[in-house]
């Protein structure tokens, strides 16, 4: 799984995932897809996301220093990345989750 370089995206699709890795540390990473380009990418660790309700988006920064824009209402998984979650859990089993914000 490539991660992207750092800059900013604004995926059409996002979820939240957390897949338990080395030392049974928790780590949290964005599943992103585009979907008029058939183009999917898991982040890096997410180190921070940022919540404002008076906005219509979340902004997640990550360990490579990419900033993620993420509409709540395209939060969820969607054609290529519901394969790529279902192999996730092929791989992790138990150790990967989605979590909802």
């Amino acid at each position: 799984m490539s991660e992207l370089p750092s800059g900013t995206h604004t995926p059409d699709r996002w979820a939240l995932i957390e897949i338990v890795e080395e030392e049974n540390k928790p780590v949290r990473k964005i599943l992103a897809g585009w979907e008029d380009i058939d183009k999917w990418r898991i982040s890096s660790a997410v180190n921070k996301i940022n919540i404002d309700l008076t906005k219509d988006h979340i902004t997640a920064e990550t360990s490579n220093g990419s900033t993620y824009i993420l509409y709540t209402e395209q939060q969820g998984l969607k054609n290529s990345t519901i394969a790529i979650y279902n192999q996730l859990r092929e791989m992790y089993g138990e150790d990967v989750n989605l979590v909802t914000l």
